[in-house]
């Protein structure tokens, strides 16, 4: 329970360590932005990963309900996937909660989802290509056919 109580003091300190850490991943210029820009219609990608790693941090704490944890992971890996992360670097932001030191009950199970979030994660990568390929394709078709 003093675990779990030092957790919640340093909760505030967590998030901001594990939302800088997140944002190392990107080049710069967009982590520079994603920090500075505070506005949510102006920066949806940094307030989505902050809002989320708050939802997961809670969710963590409280016990795993999977549907919810699996909903919170996927809104950040669907923005990774798509953003020229490999499938490994999308996912890659569920360990660095491991690294800022906590070592729960439940770091074993966030290895589990990390490796189930893979799947994920090349799955929302590969239809968001699919979808990119088809519409370049019909824009192709359209100049040839004009």
């Amino acid at each position: 329970m003093m675990l779990e109580n030092l957790l919640r003091e340093k909760r505030a300190t967590i998030l901001k360590r594990w939302f800088d850490m997140i944002l190392e991943t990107y080049l710069p210029d967009t982590s520079s932005f994603l920090k500075q820009e505070k506005n949510q219609f102006a920066n949806p990608v940094g307030n989505t990963i902050l809002l989320e790693i708050d939802n997961i941090y809670e969710e963590l704490l409280h016990g795993i309900d999977s549907e919810k944890l699996s909903c919170f992971l996927g809104r950040i890996i669907k923005i990774r996937a798509i953003q020229d992360f490999y499938p490994s670097q999308a996912i890659a932001f569920i360990f660095l909660l491991l690294e800022i030191g906590i070592w729960l009950s439940w770091d074993f199970r966030s290895l589990e989802l990390g490796t189930w979030n893979y799947g994920r994660c090349r799955q929302h990568r590969s239809g968001f290509y699919l979808r990119r390929a088809a519409h370049s394709a019909g824009v192709q078709r359209e100049s040839a056919e004009s």
